[in-house]
């Protein structure tokens, strides 16, 4: 992780922690994708490191509805039988509940494509987590993408997920970044503010790397987004 994740995160919706945060365990060392090249429905993507040519990805999306899972599926299948052969593979059960798993089959400037895609409904929102790779490479894909499926859940609070020594060693962190920040909304000239703040975000962030690597890159990066909205508050 390097720090443009935190300038990255600017760019990621607010209202992500307005309420339950849905959240999943990206395949180790895939990279996030650039917001600024997602959907507004897409919460987040990931995509394999150092591929060339068509990158198999992961995006979680979200939208609000006032429909019943099969009534949303049936929606989904609908539009995605437009655009190539579409799948119900059946129920799902993941760490947040019960879901769909629907498959397409899409043709691209790189060749063929297959899409798979836990759909779930929970708490009047619906939550898309979709895969991708090249239909000749899906298959060694496939257990990867599976178990990424399986760690969505929604979370009250992420700090919830940590024992009490991270969460202590995690507030204390963020106690001096909010402090660095707010020295730097005094009368300082912009370099030294920069250096003051930097000075404490590095090895913040360097914490946040080394010491959450097992709850994964989307826990890490929802951590740094929630310490940003603390300090711009």
């Amino acid at each position: 992780m390097h720090i443009k994740w935190f300038f990255l995160s600017l760019l990621l919706p607010l209202a992500l922690f307005a309420e339950r945060t849905p959240l999943f365990t990206p395949p180790p060392k895939w990279e996030i994708a650039d917001p600024r090249t997602l959907s507004p429905r897409v919460q987040i993507g990931f995509l394999t490191k150092g591929k060339k040519g068509f990158c198999p990805s992961l995006n979680l999306s979200s939208e609000p509805v006032d429909l019943s899972l099969d009534q949303y599926v049936a929606i989904v299948m609908n539009l995605h039988a437009k655009k190539g052969t579409c799948r119900d593979l059946g129920p799902m059960k993941v760490q947040g509940g019960m879901g769909r798993l629907i498959q397409l089959e899409t043709t691209s400037n790189f060749g063929p494509l297959r899409l798979m895609q836990f759909i779930t409904v929970w708490e009047g929102k619906a939550y898309a987590l979709t895969a991708c790779a090249r239909r000749e490479d899906f298959g060694s894909y496939t257990a990867t993408f599976e178990k990424a499926f399986r760690s969505l859940q929604l979370v009250d609070n992420l700090t919830d997920l940590l024992d009490e020594k991270r969460r202590k060693a995690l507030e204390l962190s963020e106690v001096r970044v909010i402090a660095a920040w707010q020295k730097c909304t005094s009368g300082v000239e912009s370099h030294a503010k920069d250096r003051a703040f930097q000075k404490a975000w590095k090895p913040h962030e360097k914490m946040v790397v080394t010491q959450f690597s097992d709850l994964g890159a989307h826990f890490q990066l929802l951590l740094l987004r929630q310490l940003e909205e603390k300090i711009t508050q």
